[in-house]
């Protein structure tokens, strides 16, 4: 999205909003440019107060996994319901997220969260 010299602050916001969700400009022949969504994979870790327990995961839809996590939805984390979301990190690729989830579900990763959230 071109912005014109002065642009109002509705279109700035929308290209703020743009890049910030995985969009990039890409130029074209005529010297306009056009923005290309690219899939967004999160890697999150989530915290049960009650139950002082971790959980690390991975998605492209972070507030949908989260409430599948607080509905019960999931073997693993439905005894410790509720969940809060404690770190996120934003990945383009699939496999670069699951890398980083391996990690962290690694005793490495487990001493990185220990030490930065406990």
């Amino acid at each position: 999205m071109k912005l014109k010299k002065n642009a109002s602050v509705a279109q700035l916001d929308r290209v703020l909003d743009y890049e910030s969700s995985g969009c990039r400009p890409v130029s074209h022949q005529g010297g306009f440019e056009s923005y290309r969504v690219y899939k967004m994979y999160y890697v999150y870790i989530l915290y049960s107060r009650n139950y002082n327990r971790t959980y690390t995961g991975q998605t492209n839809n972070i507030e949908k996994r989260l409430l599948q996590h607080n509905k019960g939805r999931n073997k693993s984390t439905k005894p410790y319901i509720p969940w809060e979301i404690i770190h996120l990190e934003k990945y383009t690729t699939r496999e670069e997220s699951v890398a980083r989830e391996k990690y962290l579900k690694s005793k490495a990763g487990s001493i990185f969260i220990r030490e930065k959230y406990f």
